[in-house]
């Protein structure tokens, strides 16, 4: 660049630009200020739990889910038809022991107890023992 030019060379200072017009000015300091109001595409406060009720009211007209039949909305409903499984009873049963061998008192669902009763055996005594260790905290 030679001494006293501004800019690439080959282009002389103030050409290809377009002098600001006091039009142009004023547009700029009139412009209104920045808000940071939600846009019409931003969910506002209070919208999800509007959302919710909404997603609610549609899963009770829907039809009932295929194989069970028991849920309606896969996001919010569970299946209740079936019933506690083997493996469930089994964790629960090596969870609750362990807890007691930490010195804790373990706190199971009325049904795991009863399930645990059912089978019988060192299972119907630990049943016994939780209940009896948990006493009225059982419901």
């Amino acid at each position: 660049m030679g001494a006293g030019r501004e800019g690439p060379p080959g282009v002389q200072v103030g050409e290809g630009r377009a002098t600001p017009s006091p039009a142009d000015v004023d547009k700029v300091l009139n412009k209104p200020p920045i808000t940071n109001t939600p846009s019409i595409t931003q969910p506002r406060h209070g919208d999800a739990l509007a959302a919710m009720r909404r997603r609610r009211r549609a899963s009770r007209r829907l039809p009932p889910l295929p194989p069970c039949s028991c849920i309606r909305d896969p996001l919010t409903d569970r299946h209740r038809c079936d019933g506690i499984s083997r493996k469930q009873i089994d964790a629960a049963a090596q969870a609750a022991e362990w807890l007691l061998e930490l010195g804790f008192i373990p706190l199971l669902e009325l049904e795991i107890l009863q399930a645990l009763y059912q089978r019988g055996g060192a299972d119907r005594d630990l049943a016994q023992r939780l209940l009896a260790t948990a006493g009225s905290e059982i419901r």
